[in-house]
């Protein structure tokens, strides 16, 4: 269906999403191919795909696009998160660079993100956030993007265990302190198209390692693909909050020793009456005969991890709420 240029754009695109990014089929002429087709529903899945994807060619191609300003901003936006997955090389890491300092609002908020792991290491992206950083000295009634700003700084080098400076701390939107208050500000608004691309970056709450949606992600946890129709703003806001006041079945976490004493933990993820495999919050799966496994203790606490808002902006739980709303 894919290489089929007789089908329609719609359904080679759905097909993509169905499709292991990590599978040799998706070779680069491929991919390069459907980067030039010039629909704008394929090549978004290309980019999503390819941001996903281990191939070593990936970053490669993602640079093109972020690079190729004629492309659109939402689709160069997708593709700088992509980035994320190769933020180790310094090539990549220089394009992002690039992006976190030029004029864009939206491509400097992705760049932020995809760079997030290298503030500890990295002294030129320290230096660059600092740098960021600088203007917000001098504001003494700041607005809203200016909280923003703030609050993705603060958020890149609390996250790398860097010192926060005070003048950035007291821009930075005050963080709501009970549940109450974190449902009361985050009532409406956000970007779903920034929410989604936060949910499967690979900083942040990184939900799409446990969950997918319309086919792309991990299916360890509960498929979120129409969560919306179940769940409402509230609801959704506080399972993020409280992952383990209410535990689907699906996120269950079971404690199991083998009898060879091994302890493993995570979620079954498949059993039958011969053998079962368990996943762990890394991805990790572990297959086991049943009568390999001598004990098995379900745990109260949910696989989701706590204290997960923490990973987050206040305006990035504003878009990640934004996106889930969408999915019916």
């Amino acid at each position: 269906l894919l290489r089929d240029t007789r089908r329609p754009s719609s359904v080679r695109a759905l097909a993509l999403r169905l499709v292991d990014p990590a599978d040799r089929a998706l070779d680069r002429p491929l991919l390069e191919r459907l980067l030039e087709s010039r629909d704008g529903h394929l090549e978004g899945e290309v980019v999503r795909t390819l941001g996903l994807s281990s191939h070593r060619f990936a970053a490669e191609l993602l640079v093109g696009v972020v690079e190729d300003s004629r492309r659109p901003r939402s689709l160069r936006a997708d593709a700088v998160a992509g980035l994320g997955n190769a933020a180790t090389s310094a090539r990549t890491r220089g394009v992002l660079l690039r992006m976190f300092s030029g004029s864009d609002p939206l491509l400097m908020r992705e760049a932020l993100r995809s760079l997030q792991p290298a503030v500890a290491g990295d002294p030129a992206v320290r230096a660059a956030v600092l740098g960021l950083a600088e203007p917000l000295k001098k504001i003494e009634s700041p607005a809203a993007a200016d909280r923003d700003v703030a609050d993705r700084l603060v958020l890149a080098l609390t996250t790398a265990r860097q010192p926060v400076p005070g003048y950035l701390r007291r821009v930075a939107t005050p963080r709501p302190a009970t549940v109450a208050a974190w449902v009361a500000s985050l009532a409406k608004g956000g970007d779903v198209a920034a929410g989604r691309r936060l949910f499967f970056h690979r900083s942040g709450p990184a939900c799409g390692r446990c969950h997918t949606v319309n086919g792309r992600g991990r299916r360890v946890g509960p498929d979120l693909s129409v969560i919306a129709r179940s769940r409402n703003r509230r609801q959704l806001l506080e399972s993020i909050l409280e992952p383990s006041r209410e535990v689907a079945p699906q996120l269950v976490t079971w404690s199991l020793v083998t009898t060879a004493g091994r302890v493993i933990n995570g979620v079954i993820v498949y059993e039958n009456r011969d053998k079962l495999t368990i996943e762990d919050v890394e991805g990790k799966q572990t297959e086991l005969a049943n009568t390999d496994v001598e004990l098995r203790t379900s745990q109260k606490k949910s696989l989701m991890p706590e204290k997960l808002i923490e990973q987050m902006s206040v305006e990035e739980v504003r878009d990640l709420l934004a996106y889930l709303g969408s999915l019916r």
